[in-house]
């Protein structure tokens, strides 16, 4: 069955309108700041840090993988890099829909 209105070119289409909100604002600086703080923190404690570090546990809460110290900044960095990625989407889109 087909609709009865024609179908629009992706060029016809109006352009969406998108206000940034002030609670989208509040929302990216909470997430900013939890990010620096989290950066912070493992920065603050690098000296501190053994040079093996247990980054996984079984359903024991035992250890059972381990890893450099290096790896705790695995976690800050995928966090730094999806909200990159989405504020990034967010500016564009009709290109990402």
């Amino acid at each position: 069955m087909q609709s009865s209105r024609p179908r629009q070119k992706r060029t016809e289409r109006p352009p969406a309108v998108l206000v940034y909100t002030r609670l989208m604002a509040i929302c990216d600086a909470v997430a900013a700041v939890a990010l620096i703080a989290a950066i912070g923190l493992v920065t603050l404690a690098w000296a501190d840090l053994p040079h093996r570090v247990p980054v996984h546990f079984n359903g024991r809460g035992e250890a059972d993988r381990w890893g450099g110290r290096q790896s705790l900044m695995v976690g800050p960095a995928l966090s730094f890099a999806s909200a990159l990625l989405l504020a990034l989407v967010s500016r564009f889109p009709r290109s990402f829909n």
